[in-house]
């Protein structure tokens, strides 16, 4: 589930919550937050950098044992340009 960033748009005063922005998880079908939770004012979703864990992404976290193991299947491309399942069984 993604976390979404809102902050009070220019020009509108705002709490502290709102002013400095704050971080909603939400479902990506959940409709976006007009208001603040703090104190009902106007907000908007803001655009901001991704988050990515790099120690969750290095090759020895990919081994086909984990990969088999978290339900997720290999696939290779074979030398007819096919791609086949090459997870352990």
């Amino acid at each position: 589930m993604p976390f979404y960033d809102y902050q009070a748009p220019e020009g509108v005063e705002g709490c502290p919550h709102c002013r400095e922005g704050f971080e909603v998880r939400q479902n990506m079908s959940d409709e976006r937050l007009t208001r603040c939770p703090e104190c009902g004012g106007e907000v908007q979703r803001i655009i901001t950098g991704v988050n990515v864990v790099r120690s969750l992404w290095r090759s020895e976290n990919l081994t086909p044992e984990r990969l088999k193991r978290s339900g997720f299947k290999k696939l290779v491309k074979d030398d007819d340009g096919r791609y086949v399942d090459a997870t352990p069984k």
